[in-house]
């Protein structure tokens, strides 16, 4: 039985702006896309900040928290200033004049191609999100890191919206693009949101499906 008691508000663990810790930067970590040979650029993440993200609770949504709801609070997190301005400049010279889609094969070609890929249970003993700045500092992550951060750079540099899909052990995107692409897709409030996947080796386009996946229902995760 829960109880209420006078005065008492819900706390929100929602993180929607970015957090003004004192700047201690990480050590320079070198990202080389290994499809454009443009996009490359050198990252520093702020260690504050990394510390804060690490003691962060775990949280769902309430009341009702079906297990999957937690990514939803990583992907809505925005990369802090500091990041943005090492990072995003490039980046957008990479994808200037292009199309939706191609422009998202960029990004999602930057990610495949120089994170490098290692399970939660292998590195940490157990499941352990990333906010977007820690998969940039550590030097592991994983399928729901790597489509965190995709999230985060598609609404960002594209201004697309995204979901989150959550598949039996797996976490990929779809993206509501506004260009046709004869790829798999979900319709979601009547729009077509296209499967995209991050954790793929070496690289896939935007819309590939394993095949594993195509007639597996998905729970969508839908962000702000």
């Amino acid at each position: 039985m829960a109880y209420r008691f006078e005065g008492e508000k819900e706390m929100d663990m929602n993180i929607y702006a970015g957090q003004l810790f004192t700047w201690s930067p990480s050590a320079p970590r070198e990202m080389q896309s290994a499809l454009d040979s443009d996009v490359k650029v050198t990252v520093e993440v702020n260690e504050n900040l990394i510390d804060f993200y690490n003691d962060y609770p775990r949280t769902y949504s309430m009341p009702d928290p079906d297990g999957t709801s937690c990514w939803k609070f990583y992907a809505n997190a925005p990369l802090n200033d500091e990041v943005k301005s090492e990072l995003y400049p490039v980046l957008r010279r990479a994808i200037a004049g292009k199309g939706e889609i191609a422009a998202a094969n960029v990004l999602i070609h930057f990610l495949q191609t120089t994170l490098t890929y290692r399970l939660d249970d292998e590195v940490w003993g157990g499941d352990r999100p990333f906010f977007a700045e820690e998969t940039l500092f550590y030097p592991y992550s994983d399928c729901e890191d790597r489509a965190v951060l995709f999230s985060r750079l598609v609404r960002d540099l594209l201004g697309l919206d995204v979901v989150l899909l959550y598949l039996p052990g797996h976490l990929a995107t779809a993206v509501a693009f506004n260009e046709t692409l004869d790829a798999p897709y979900y319709l979601i409030d009547g729009r077509r949101y296209y499967y995209c996947e991050p954790t793929v080796s070496p690289y896939a386009d935007v819309g590939w499906m394993p095949d594993s996946y195509k007639d597996v229902k998905a729970d969508i995760i839908k962000l702000r």
